[in-house]
């Protein structure tokens, strides 16, 4: 995910609330990190509320904004704020490159995208991949978990075990004062 400050300036990231043990009810889950997922890095502090009934379309059981959860980090846990690992660019590749070659330096606000436009993420099974928004507005039926309401669509190569990796709009070149900006973390698809 990606790094931000709550409102008591206390050190937090967000991350894909799909990878909580229980979705839409904050459970203290613990999050791990690291080769083996054996790194305690912190715990979950909120996710985004679930919706029912007519807030969601018809058929659906349930809904969210957002597949989201925001966890505090552990004591010690040095935090990275406004560094995204950097990866080779990945396109379909089995197995991919996942060396760390650098970091991409990212500001800390998040931006709104239009279809089209050109995003990178950074995943931890598949690394760093891009492409383009497909539709900055789509609602996502899901199976087993609410689905998503109004949120982009960008068509990136992703696999499990990239959820609550960053997305992020990379630095542009012809706009060089710039700097990559947060957009918001990859979800599980439909």
């Amino acid at each position: 995910g990606f790094n931000g400050l709550n409102s008591s300036l206390q050190p937090v990231f967000m991350t894909a609330a799909h990878c909580a043990q229980t979705y839409g009810t904050v459970t203290s889950t613990m999050v791990f990190q690291g080769p083996l997922g054996s790194d305690f890095i912190g715990t979950e502090v909120h996710q985004a509320p679930v919706l029912t009934g007519a807030a969601c379309p018809a058929g659906w059981p349930s809904c969210t904004y957002a597949d989201e959860m925001v966890a505090t980090y552990a004591a010690g846990v040095d935090q990275g704020f406004g560094l995204v690992y950097r990866t080779p660019l990945n396109k379909v590749l089995f197995p991919p490159n996942l060396n760390i070659t650098g970091y991409w330096n990212v500001t800390n606000f998040i931006t709104p995208v239009m279809a089209g436009q050109l995003v990178y993420k950074t995943g931890k099974t598949t690394g760093t991949s891009g492409g383009y928004v497909q539709s900055a507005c789509v609602n996502v039926p899901r199976p087993t978990t609410p689905g998503l309401l109004c949120v982009a669509s960008a068509n990136y190569f992703s696999n499990t075990g990239d959820s609550g990796g960053p997305v992020f709009i990379p630095y542009d070149s012809s706009q060089p004062l710039t700097t990559p900006r947060m957009f918001g973390i990859v979800t599980a698809q439909a």
